[in-house]
């Protein structure tokens, strides 16, 4: 897809995990395509929102770490459900 079709989304959420990227190449990735992502998620990188995650480890593939993966999910998406702080696997971006 192309990012003209990702324009006038404004999510209140954005998760970036590029595939087969770990955290810190997650975020370097990102760095790359910052104007981009500040273009379809204005408000979510503005509210401080937006987040980078361990990709490779936690959601690429099938196997295991599926369950890890959800629960890094919520507590980006609902801070405090689980009781506990935001994985290792995860940061706010930028």
């Amino acid at each position: 897809m192309d990012w003209i079709e990702f324009e006038h989304l404004d999510p209140d959420v954005l998760v970036i995990m590029p595939c087969g990227y770990g955290l810190n190449a997650a975020a370097a990735d990102a760095d790359c395509h910052r104007e981009q992502l500040e273009r379809i998620a204005p408000r979510a990188i503005g509210e401080g929102r937006a987040f980078i995650v361990d990709g490779s480890s936690y959601f690429n593939r099938s196997g295991p770490r599926v369950v890890d993966g959800i629960e890094i999910l919520t507590e980006l998406l609902h801070p405090g459900r689980l009781g506990r702080a935001v994985s290792k696997a995860a940061a706010k971006w930028p």
